[in-house]
């Protein structure tokens, strides 16, 4: 509200009135224009869908940090995180229930993480978990929290109740790599490991 006042009475004209229309009409355009380029900042940085960071932000954040991991001698955990059964759950179930699952899945994780970390949907059923200055027991601590949250809170779907869980690869800043790329890699090759394994579990069921 913008509130021109006087201590006058009729202080002012037709022509003041105008004036102070066209200005008010100016700050409500600036207003919508700010708003706007907020909106399209968020959907630069965030992944439409789930709502976690993108992977064009996810990239630039991990990169900014190693910088200053370096210099601060502070450790970084990067965790790759592949959610299982989205295939067969847009084959059974349809694509919105897929939808539906990332949506979950996304949410679940971002309610156990701090607002320190960085939380990525890196592109398909594939996630990215930078988490910053904590302990190899803290990080095993944070994936069993998110893995117990998961067993208790499905995915329910037209009254089908979908399991969600995930397998995941870590590597650490220094101890594993100390490169953008090596970090990555790393943490990919150790999450295909526990795929192959998921895998054969079911192929087994």
């Amino acid at each position: 509200m913008i509130n021109i006042d006087s201590k006058y009475r009729e202080a002012y004209d037709k022509d003041d009135k105008h004036i102070i229309e066209l200005f008010a009409f100016e700050v409500i355009n600036v207003i919508k224009l700010y708003q706007s380029l907020e909106k399209v900042n968020y959907f630069m940085h965030h992944d439409i869908l789930t709502n976690a960071y993108n992977r064009h932000y996810f990239n630039k954040f991990l990169e900014k940090k190693l910088e200053e991991a370096e210099l601060n001698k502070t450790r970084l955990t990067l965790v790759t995180i592949d959610l299982n059964n989205l295939k067969v759950t847009n084959d059974t179930y349809g694509h919105e229930c897929g939808d539906k699952l990332l949506m979950t899945f996304a949410l679940g994780i971002k309610k156990e993480i701090r607002s320190t970390d960085c939380f990525a949907r890196y592109g398909g059923d594939e996630f990215q978990l930078l988490l910053i200055d904590l302990k190899d027991q803290e990080v095993d601590a944070l994936i069993s929290r998110i893995q117990q949250y998961f067993e208790g809170h499905p995915l329910m779907y037209k009254e089908q109740r979908i399991h969600i869980s995930f397998c995941y690869g870590i590597a650490r800043f220094p101890e594993d790599d100390f490169s953008f790329g090596g970090l990555i890699s790393k943490a990919d090759q150790y999450m295909y490991v526990q795929k192959k394994q998921f895998h054969l579990r079911q192929t087994m069921q």
